[in-house]
């Protein structure tokens, strides 16, 4: 198994899928990761039957990059064109209006051209056959490799590997936006993905064949199904110094990809403290993992230890992971429990609004930019309309605040009817976060009928 990121580790190692796994008594899992890996890293995973092989990543050539990044725009949707034409987010360079002008067409018309995905994938491995990690398929002879990122470079190349020894391989799409973004370069035997809508845009967008995918849901949100998962909204409470008795709204930040949110996160506290909302309230401040790794100090600093609010800083950072971001069964039980206990969500186009329309948490999404804004980027709010996030704005379970004044009106009618959007936010988490509470077994299962002689 191939590991690259922090979050596609927390999936796999931190739910029910190891355990699956090992459960299997002739089964010894070997896995792969970058170099440095942390003492506590090794603990975690520390099994009779368990190896941990620390190996380095991919480096690609001028022109394997440019033959990739031209192949990943057949898959040409309304986020791979705000992907290209902003680089995704602030900090990257958007393409001068000289050069869109002759790579949106082109890329538009080729997206039409399907026919050409298994020349591209053909020519991928003929003229990159990538055989960096053979011999770890030779000296180990593996029955099964997992690539759980699909789209990581040495997840790639270990297919590729896999392919040559004629190794059954099964690779993952590592979050619900993947098939959304760019081409799967390279087709191994099976490919698990989160919800029927990526099942759908796999044959669509990507040709691959129905019968090669397999649902499975998202293994880190069992714990969503789970009663102990959750505190008293006492102990909760006590552990936060808040008060249970009042209303609590949890903003979620998007970080490097939404790097003004801080002003939003004072606003609701300014307002909470001047008593603007019809009835008392508190707010939940967490930052997201890419706001820890900043250069300098975390611009979220500014609002711990006003009143009536509680800074969540709880993010174990690991330099090991591309995404130096390591969750553990902690963070992940704490991020849960604020969301459970929160009565209103007030975030960007997060995956934050999934998670909270699976606890019926009534969900704000802001979509203007702040007057104090000082980035020269595109603003997030152009993310409601992408083609994955489209999905959560179709379905109609949130709502969009336009300015401040809205935002205090959405936040008062949430208050005072928790209710409005339930039936909708149901729909949304039952669609596109199927099977929850056994999502780790059944990709583990899954996993296991792919191994020879079992």
């Amino acid at each position: 198994m191939s590991l690259s990121r922090g979050f596609v580790a927390r999936n796999m190692l931190q739910t029910d899928v190891k355990k699956t796994l090992l459960e299997q008594e002739d089964v010894q899992l070997i896995l792969f990761v970058p170099y440095n890996a942390p003492d506590y890293f090794m603990k975690e995973v520390e099994h009779p039957r368990v190896t941990v092989i620390e190996t380095e990543n991919m480096s690609h050539s001028g022109w394997r990059k440019l033959f990739s990044r031209t192949m990943q725009k057949i898959v040409y949707s309304k986020t791979a064109q705000y992907m290209l034409h902003y680089g995704g987010r602030p900090s990257k360079k958007n393409t001068p209006w000289y050069k869109w002008i002759f790579v949106h067409p082109f890329f538009s018309l080729m997206s039409r051209m399907k026919f050409f995905i298994p020349v591209f994938r053909w020519l991928d491995y003929t003229l990159y056959p990538e055989k960096k990690y053979d011999h770890y398929f030779e000296t180990h002879k593996p029955d099964l490799f997992i690539a759980a990122g699909i789209k990581a470079k040495r997840d790639m190349a270990m297919m590729k590997s896999a392919r040559r020894f004629n190794v059954c391989s099964v690779g993952m799409t590592r979050s619900w936006d993947n098939l959304d973004r760019m081409l799967v370069q390279f087709l191994p035997n099976k490919i698990v993905v989160q919800n029927e809508a990526m099942k759908d845009l796999g044959v669509r967008w990507h040709k691959i064949p129905e019968e090669d995918m397999f649902v499975t849901g998202f293994p880190q949100f069992d714990l969503y199904e789970q009663t102990d998962t959750f505190e008293s909204r006492e102990v909760f409470c006590e552990k936060r110094n808040l008060d249970p008795v009042r209303k609590t709204i949890m903003f979620g930040s998007e970080g490097a990809w939404a790097p003004y949110g801080y002003h939003i996160a004072q606003e609701l506290i300014d307002m909470a403290n001047n008593d603007e909302f019809c009835e008392p309230v508190q707010i939940i401040v967490r930052p997201h993992f890419s706001d820890i790794n900043l250069k300098g100090a975390n611009v979220y600093d500014v609002v711990d230890g006003r009143p009536n609010t509680y800074y969540d800083n709880y993010f174990r950072v690991s330099k090991m992971w591309t995404d130096k971001w390591d969750p553990s069964w902690e963070e992940m039980k704490t991020l849960a429990n604020q969301l459970y206990h929160a009565d209103i969500l007030v975030t960007y186009a997060s995956t934050l609004c999934l998670e909270a329309a699976i606890l019926d948490t009534p969900i704000i999404n802001i979509a203007y930019p702040h007057k104090n804004d000082k980035t020269k980027g595109p603003f997030m709010g152009l993310y409601y309309n992408s083609s994955h996030f489209g999905r959560v704005t179709n379905s109609h379970a949130t709502r969009r605040a336009h300015n401040k004044q809205e935002l205090k009106a959405l936040v008062n009618r949430y208050l005072k009817n928790p209710e409005y959007e339930r039936e909708q936010r149901k729909k949304l988490g039952d669609w596109l976060a199927p099977h929850r509470g056994a999502s780790g077994k059944r990709l583990g299962e899954y996993l296991l009928s792919h191994i020879a002689h079992i």
